[in-house]
């Protein structure tokens, strides 16, 4: 589990070296898949819902609360973006 002393998108990039099974520095630079400062800006807000994308073979998803869970079975096909709780 990554701590939450760290901004979104380091534990984005934590997640996705402990689910690839390598070490971070091995990794792409994460602005090759979304924008960190927007991630950190998105997060640090009042937003509520999911964003998704791929980076490095993994599906990564992080929630409104910071939340990050990388995926590296099943990497997304663009990035999606869902916004509030009433999906009905």
């Amino acid at each position: 589990m990554v701590e939450k002393n760290r901004n979104a998108a380091e534990r984005v990039v934590v997640n996705v070296a402990e689910a690839a099974h390598t070490d971070a520095s091995a990794l792409p630079p994460l602005y090759e898949a979304v924008d960190p400062d927007a991630l950190n800006d998105l997060v640090e807000s009042t937003f509520e819902g999911a964003i998704s994308f791929s980076y490095a073979g993994c599906t990564v998803t992080v929630d409104g609360d910071g939340d990050v869970t990388a995926n590296a079975d099943a990497p997304a096909e663009s990035a999606t973006v869902a916004v509030g709780t009433d999906r009905g």
